[in-house]
């Protein structure tokens, strides 16, 4: 399996649980690892959200040899900039219940028009900025 192949294969975002045989570690080492920032992700709504392209970059980061390749840590770079509510589960990898209840609780930003949710990209970056585990200066 080459490389592409084996990113392509996981989900998007990673479940924690598919992050342990990633590293080769216990799940439970993988979450004190999102708790201290050794590993990047996001803390929303109390839960972890890790994506591929910024475990991949982080990982090209650690490597010894530069392969040369650019890898876009954006999560957000391939979508729309209005996220409707299909949109917004696939994202998160979340329940429509679970996003549903985050609009609701202001965990993510998002205005409701005419019963139908949607989120504008711009904010969803701000709050992917402001729940990283990541320290950016």
């Amino acid at each position: 399996m080459t490389d592409a192949e084996y990113w392509d294969a996981l989900a998007d975002p990673v479940p924690v649980r598919e992050l342990a045989p990633l590293f080769r570690v216990h799940e439970s080492t993988v979450h004190r690892h999102l708790q201290n920032g050794t590993i990047p992700g996001h803390y929303i709504g109390r839960s972890w959200i890790v994506y591929k392209c910024e475990i991949r970059a982080w990982l090209a980061d650690r490597r010894n040899i530069s392969t040369g390749e650019v890898i876009d840590d954006d999560p957000l770079a391939d979508w729309p900039d209005e996220l409707r509510m299909r949109d917004l589960t696939t994202f998160f990898g979340k329940t429509k219940q679970t996003i549903r209840a985050w609009l609701e609780d202001g965990e993510i930003p998002g205005y409701q028009i005419n019963g139908r949710w949607v989120a504008y990209k711009a904010e969803l970056r701000e709050v992917l900025a402001a729940t990283s585990n990541q320290q950016h200066s």
